[in-house]
């Protein structure tokens, strides 16, 4: 392994987990602004079943899949252009020149029962070819993390 990033093993099973790229403190202000769109304290584990309400009646967080509606902020923004997290990115992709995305992000409990709403959603995925699998509009890798 050379860098941040163990490449054997991202070739060989298409993921990676990257350690300490972003602080404790920057991972803590993306919570924070989480826990301010969905109107919940994130520190209190009861708060997290709450339905935030939003506009229109739906809540801004998709229960099941766990996607937050939130894109965008200034601690996201600061985490996917820090410094370790381009390194990561530039070691896997063979570049420097990268582009930074905004996507929004995921908030999901552990489901308290069966028939949990938060038991529901997607397994794990690709939202892409897996490597050496041909697939639609893909032509180079493309990476997210």
């Amino acid at each position: 392994m050379h860098g941040l990033v163990d490449l054997d093993f991202f070739d060989a099973h298409g993921w990676v987990i990257v350690p300490s790229v972003v602080s404790a403190e920057a991972v803590q202000k993306v919570v924070g602004e989480i826990g301010a769109l969905l109107r919940m304290d994130l520190s209190n584990r009861s708060d997290w079943y709450n339905d935030s309400g939003g506009e229109y009646g739906k809540a801004p967080l998709e229960r099941g899949p766990g996607m937050v509606e939130l894109y965008q902020s200034q601690g996201m923004w600061d985490n996917r252009t820090a410094p370790k997290v381009h390194q990561a990115f530039a070691e896997v992709l063979g570049s420097e020149k990268l582009l930074v995305t905004m996507d929004r992000c995921n908030f999901k409990p552990p489901a308290r029962s069966a028939d949990d709403p938060w038991n529901n959603g997607l397994p794990l995925h690709w939202d892409g070819p897996r490597p050496g699998e041909a697939g639609p509009f893909v032509e180079e890798l493309s990476v997210q993390g």
